[in-house]
C-alpha cells in the first residue's frame, strides 16, 4: 500500500517510546520534547546514564541513523558506550518499522511557550474499579463463558484467526485463483497492503516428534518427495501471471522438516519459485531444518540457490532421556556443525528452536541445552512452550506430564528470558529476544501488523488474499489421506471468505495484546479502531481489559490464556456465527474451560 502523503510523526514516536519502556529492561524512563522541526527523546538508562535521540527531517544532516522519514542523531554528555548505543539502536529499529515514509514532524510550539517544551506522555484514565468490573462480568457472563470455551477448543485445533481448518468451508481452486485476481487488483490500485509473503510447506519428517502438532508425516516414499516438489511448482504456475509485477517481501519454508529435501530438490524448488515470482535479492528468506538432516551440500544450496537469510535449526532438546520420550535423536555436534556450515556459506542469521516443559524435562537439562546453544552464538533462540493438546502423539499414548510440569515450564521460560537478556538478545518486533533486529521473522510481523497477503504452496500451507479469502488444504479425510490426494494432484481446500470489514476484525484480534494505535490502524483502514467493533470495545473497557490512551488503545497485562479468551469479543459476526455452528451444539456450559485453557497455554 503506498505510504500516505503525510502522517503526524508524534503518535508513532510516542508508540516507539512506550514499547521501548515496556520491553527494554535497560530503559528506566523516557520523555519527549519538541522544538522547531524536531522531536527529542530523552532517555534514562538502568546504568544511570542518560542520552537524547533527536529526530529531524530526513536528510537534514548529521544523522547517526535514519528511518524512511527521519534523521536520528544522538546527544549525550559523555562518550557513547556500546551498551547505550545498543539501546538507542533498538529504539531506531522500532521507529523504522513504524515509519512508512511521509512522517511530518509536529509544528513548533507558540513563541510564548519559550521554545522547547516537554510533551509528557498523557496520563491514561484509571482502570475501572472492582465494583464496575464485577457488574460488567455479570452483564457479559454468557459471552465470557463462550469466549473461554471457544478459545479452549480452538487452542487444540488452530488458534490463528479466522481459524480456517475448523471453521472454513470447502472451496474450489478456480474460485481461490479468482480471489487472488481481486487481491492483485487491489494491490495495484493501492487499496491493499503492499507486503506480500510466500510460504511453502514441506510435510515430511525423518521421524515424527511426539510433542508436535504440525502437519507432518514420516510415512512417505522417496518418490513422493520428488513428486511433491513438482506439485508445488504446478501450484505456483497459475499465480505467476496473476501476481506479475507484485514484489514479494518475505519467503518462508516450513514444515514438517524442509531439510528432508535433498540438495538437488532444494536447488530445483528455489530456482522454479524465483523464476515465477519477483523476489528481489536481500529479501528475508527463512528455511527450517533439523540438525541431523542439514549437511554442508544442502546448506550451500540454501545459500546459493535459495538466497536464504535466516536458517532456523530445530534443536528442541538435547537431553537423551527426553529425546527418547519425544522421538528425537539429534546430537550437539550436529547442531554445532550446522551453525558453522551456515556461517561459512554466508547465511546471515541463524536461529535455534528449543522446547520448554516437555515430559521428563528438568530445569537443569533445559538450562544445559540453552547454555550450549548460547555458546554457538546464534542470532536468536526461540523458546517454545510445550502444549499437551489432544492431537499430539504423547497425549494419545497417555504419556502426560507429571503434576508439577507446569511450574517447571514457567520457571524454564522465566530463566530463559533472563539468560537471553544477559546474552544481549533484545525483544524485536514482539517475537521474543534476538541479538539483531533482522533475525526476527519479518513475514509473521507483516501478517500481524500489516494485514499482508500470503501465497501458500504445498499441503496445509495457509494463504491470505487481502480482501478476498483465507485458505488452507482440506484435511477432513485425515492427514495421510489428504497428503496422498495432494501428491496425486487432487488439490482440495477450505476457505473463509473475507472483505475489508473482516480484515479489520482480523487486525484487532491478532493485535489485541498489546493494543492498537490510531495512526497504524488508520493508515490501513482510514478510521479509528473502535469504529470496527464499538460494542466489543465498550465491553472490554467496562471489564477493565482495554482503555483509551494517547494515540490509541492499550490492554491490561494478561496471561496468554486470558488474551485468547477475551479477544473472542472482537471476532466478526460472521466468524462468531460460524463458530457457534461448529462448536455450539456440543458446548457444555458447566465445563471448566477456563482451567482447561490455562493448563494448555499459560507458561
Amino acid at each position: 500500500m503506498p505510504a500516505p502523503v503525510a502522517l503526524d510523526a508524534l503518535p508513532r514516536v510516542q508508540r516507539a517510546l512506550r514499547v521501548a519502556l515496556k520491553a527494554d529492561p535497560e530503559l528506566v524512563d523516557g520523555r519527549l520534547t519538541r522544538a522547531p522541526g524536531a522531536i527529542s527523546m530523552h532517555l534514562q538508562l538502568r546504568r544511570g546514564t542518560s542520552l537524547t535521540l533527536r529526530l529531524g527531517a530526513r536528510d537534514s544532516g548529521g544523522a547517526w541513523q535514519r528511518t524512511a522519514s527521519l534523521d536520528v542523531s544522538v546527544q549525550t554528555d559523555q562518550p557513547l558506550r556500546p551498551e547505550d548505543e545498543a539501546v538507542a539502536g533498538r529504539i531506531v529499529s522500532l521507529l523504522s518499522r513504524l515509519d512508512p515514509g511521509g512522517l511530518v514532524l509536529p509544528a513548533p510550539p507558540p513563541a510564548s511557550s519559550g521554545g522547547a517544551s516537554g510533551i509528557p506522555l498523557p496520563a491514561p484514565p484509571p482502570w475501572p474499579d472492582a465494583e464496575t468490573v464485577a457488574a460488567a462480568r455479570a452483564q457479559h457472563a454468557e459471552a465470557l463463558a463462550w469466549g473461554w470455551a471457544l478459545a479452549h477448543r480452538l487452542s487444540q485445533t488452530e488458534d490463528l484467526y479466522p481459524h480456517i481448518m475448523p471453521l472454513g468451508r470447502l472451496e474450489s481452486r478456480d474460485r481461490l485463483l479468482e480471489g487472488w485476481r481481486q487481491t492483485a487488483a487491489l494491490m495495484r490500485e493501492g487499496r491493499a497492503p503492499d507486503k506480500l509473503g510466500l510460504y511453502v510447506h514441506v510435510p515430511f519428517c525423518a521421524m515424527e516428534c511426539s510433542f508436535c502438532y504440525c502437519a507432518k508425516t514420516e510415512h512417505f516414499r522417496r518418490d513422493d518427495v520428488t513428486t511433491y516438489v513438482q506439485r508445488i511448482i504446478q501450484e505456483a504456475d497459475p499465480l505467476r501471471d496473476i501476481l506479475q509485477g507484485q514484489v514479494f517481501t518475505s519467503v518462508y519454508l516450513g514444515g514438517g522438516t524442509p531439510s528432508m529435501l535433498p540438495a538437488p530438490a532444494i536447488r530445483e524448488l528455489f530456482d522454479a519459485l524465483y523464476a515465477r515470482f519477483d523476489v528481489p535479492p536481500g529479501t528475508q528468506v527463512v528455511f527450517e531444518g533439523n540438525p541431523d538432516s542439514l549437511n554442508e551440500s544442502k546448506i550451500q544450496a540454501l545459500a546459493a540457490h535459495g538466497r536464504v537469510t535466516r536458517l532456523t535449526i530445530g534443536v528442541q532438546t538435547l537431553d537423551p532421556e527426553v529425546q527418547r520420550r519425544v522421538r528425537r535423536h539429534n546430537q550437539p555436534e550436529q547442531v554445532a556443525e550446522a551453525v558453522a556450515a551456515a556461517r561459512a556459506a554466508g547465511i546471515a542469521h541463524v536461529n535455534a528452536d528449543l522446547m520448554a516443559g516437555l515430559p521428563g524435562q528438568s530445569l537443569e537439562s533445559f538450562q544445559q541445552d540453552l547454555r550450549f546453544l548460547l555458546a554457538q552464538e546464534p542470532d536468536s533462540i526461540h523458546i517454545n512452550a510445550y502444549r499437551p493438546i489432544k492431537r499430539t502423539a504423547l497425549e494419545q499414548a497417555g504419556d502426560r506430564p507429571d503434576p508439577d510440569w507446569k511450574e517447571r515450564q514457567v520457571e524454564m521460560v522465566a530463566w530463559a528470558e533472563e539468560a537471553l537478556r544477559e546474552a544481549g538478545h533484545a525483544d524485536q518486533l514482539g517475537q521474543g529476544r534476538h541479538r539483531v533486529r533482522n533475525a526476527a521473522n519479518i513475514q509473521e510481523y507483516d501478517l500481524r501488523r500489516q494485514n499482508s497477503s500470503l501465497v501458500g504452496l504445498g499441503y496445509t500451507a495457509r494463504s491470505h488474499a487481502f480482501g478476498s479469502h483465507y485458505a488452507v488444504s482440506d484435511t477432513a479425510d485425515g492427514l495421510l489421506a489428504g497428503l496422498g490426494q495432494h501428491i496425486a494432484g487432487n488439490l482440495k481446500y477450505r476457505a473463509v471468505w473475507t472483505d475489508i470489514q473482516e480484515e479489520k476484525h482480523k487486525f484487532l484480534v491478532r493485535n489485541f495484546n498489546p493494543g492498537f494505535d490510531d495512526a497504524e490502524f488508520g493508515a490501513l483502514f482510514g478510521h479509528p479502531p473502535e469504529d470496527t467493533a464499538p460494542q466489543a470495545f465498550e465491553a472490554l473497557q467496562a471489564l477493565g481489559l482495554l482503555r483509551r490512551e494517547a494515540g490509541g488503545w492499550r490492554t491490561r497485562p494478561m496471561t496468554h490464556a486470558e488474551m485468547l479468551a477475551y479477544r473472542t469479543l472482537l471476532y466478526s459476526p460472521a466468524v462468531q456465527a460460524r463458530a457457534r455452528e461448529v462448536y455450539g451444539p456440543d458446548w457444555d456450559r458447566e465445563a471448566d474451560d477456563e482451567a482447561g485453557l490455562r493448563y494448555l497455554v499459560d507458561s
